[in-house]
């Protein structure tokens, strides 16, 4: 239809981007799959790193070149640029799983663990809600102020990621032994360290706002509220730790999904209303909100979790 009316560059666009698609996709999950089988080998710091990286870098290259004249900075280069990132992580994070396993210097402490069928659906599904729900407010919020304050939040949100990476094997070898109390201090370790890593980074963030705004060209007023906002939303997220991390990993994954499932759905009727009421605030609230709540029933339901594994244990 777009061809016919005359728009052939709109359909060149879009087969491009389709095109980008169906080729970084299965990249993607290949790189996925060697990030998270270095973590699982103790290679936490060199996955997480190669994962967060290489595809900005890349993307950063391909502006530098356009900058210099050696190429037009258009959809189409940034769409190859992008792929090209995704394409090099996955071959780095290859490569390196490669040379660990080669090595044979693998951290071998991990305790084995198996899980039924059903709990491998829970465990998978629970990783593609979460991913759903962190993207969650950048698809309601389509405002660019929104979209920045969220993207500038999941930048100081991305440190977490780190956290987990460490912590989640912790958790699984907790839960394998029985040790409850272990499982408990751990999780009020990840409250310590999410709480020291996120709110100087938010703090030095919001008062930065004035900076933001003359960078991303955002109107004054409204990226400092913003911030704050969902500030408030991540801020419990790092007080109540990484409960739902240790659901996941202590074969309670499907309490976490169920959780996911009844938050976005909860964030996603409210977000309606609240945004049509007080355009990008009140997709804002509704998503802080929201991930507060999440958060907090979350934390609640990993200390039941624990408590159980207390009582079987005794």
């Amino acid at each position: 239809a777009l061809y016919l009316s005359g728009r052939a560059d709109d359909l060149g666009i879009a087969m491009t981007m389709l095109l980008s698609i169906v080729v970084a996709a299965p990249l993607f999950a290949l790189g996925r799959l060697f990030a998270e089988t270095l973590k699982s080998l103790s290679r936490t710091l060199t996955a997480v790193t190669l994962e967060n990286t290489v595809l900005p870098i890349t993307l950063l290259l391909t502006c530098a070149a356009a900058a210099l004249g050696l190429l037009a900075l258009d959809q189409s280069a940034i769409l190859v640029g992008a792929v090209t990132g995704v394409f090099l992580c996955a071959l780095l994070l290859r490569w390196s799983l490669t040379g660990n396993l080669a090595s044979g210097d693998a951290d071998d402490s991990a305790s084995a663990t198996s899980t039924g069928a059903a709990e491998q659906l829970h465990f998978w599904l629970t990783g593609l809600l979460n991913i759903a729900f962190l993207q969650l407010p950048f698809l309601l919020l389509p405002w660019l102020a929104g979209a920045v304050a969220h993207k500038l939040v999941n930048i100081i949100t991305t440190l977490l990621i780190l956290i987990a990476a460490v912590y989640g094997p912790r958790f699984a070898r907790s839960a394998a032994e029985g040790d409850a109390r272990l499982a408990q201090r751990q999780l009020r370790e990840t409250q310590r360290l999410s709480l020291a890593l996120f709110v100087p980074a938010w703090a030095a963030m919001v008062l930065l706002t004035e900076f933001w705004e003359m960078l991303f060209g955002v109107g004054a007023g409204t990226l400092g509220t913003l911030l704050l906002v969902l500030g408030l939303g991540q801020l419990v997220n790092a007080a109540t730790g990484l409960s739902g991390v240790l659901l996941t990993m202590s074969g309670a994954a499907h309490l976490e999904m169920r959780l996911l499932v009844a938050t976005l759905i909860l964030v996603t009727a409210s977000a309606i209303p609240l945004g049509m009421a007080w355009g990008a605030i009140g997709v804002a609230v509704a998503a802080s909100g929201g991930m507060a709540l999440r958060n907090l029933a979350g934390y609640l339901l990993a200390r039941q979790h624990l408590h159980r594994i207390k009582e079987q244990q005794a």
